[in-house]
């Protein structure tokens, strides 16, 4: 009697492991399928981000000579460098507009470069990376632009009030798709457990 409690258990459970295999491989499939996809968005994103750094918001400084009234009539900017470097009220946003899109730029090659250097998609900790790099590349690239949106259109009310959507739709998404994937996980965490321990 014993032994079949024992066999009808262990059964029981390699249905349900054999389940959740079946679930790791689709998903694994689902990457595998997806990876040109996922090169292309990298390639895209990765573009974005390296012309947003090399060719900044509000233009390079294309001569010594200054625009406006100066003594020494020089600027302080030199031949080259970011107009918005120099600009004592947007320097700060300059400064968050060139560090996302470093970490955008450097998650998309990351992403690039897990795809194409031959590690088996079917791996779950590479998956997992590719996902993250992904999704952290998306973030950066959009608060990039935000940052671009505030450096070139400051004092404008209509204007303000589309970064102001724009910013709560970018915070409030993420949290939201953050959120759901953790209901998601105690729901078939408990599902797990009633199945495995109720029978």
């Amino acid at each position: 009697m014993e032994t079949n409690t024992r066999q009808g258990t262990r059964r029981r459970l390699q249905q349900q492991s054999s389940g959740y295999i079946r679930y790791l491989n689709r998903q694994a499939d689902w990457l595998e399928k997806t990876k040109a996809h996922l090169l292309v968005a990298a390639s895209i994103i990765a573009n974005t981000s390296a012309q947003l750094m090399s060719h900044p918001a509000g233009g390079v400084w294309q001569s010594d000579k200054c625009a406006f009234d100066d003594p020494d009539n020089r600027c302080k900017g030199m031949i080259g460098t970011a107009v918005f470097e120099y600009h004592p009220s947007k320097r700060g946003f300059y400064s968050w507009m060139i560090g996302t899109s470093l970490v955008s730029f450097c998650a998309s090659f990351s992403l690039i470069l897990l795809a194409i250097s031959g590690f088996r998609l079917r791996n779950r900790l590479v998956m997992g990376f590719m996902i993250v790099f992904m999704v952290v590349a998306v973030l950066c690239t959009s608060a990039a632009l935000g940052f671009t949106m505030v450096l070139l259109h400051h004092d404008d009310h209509i204007i303000n009030y589309m970064l102001m959507l724009y910013t709560g739709f970018w915070v409030c998404f993420p949290l939201l798709a953050i959120l759901i994937h953790i209901i998601r996980s105690i729901w078939w965490t408990i599902c797990f457990c009633r199945r495995r321990y109720l029978g």
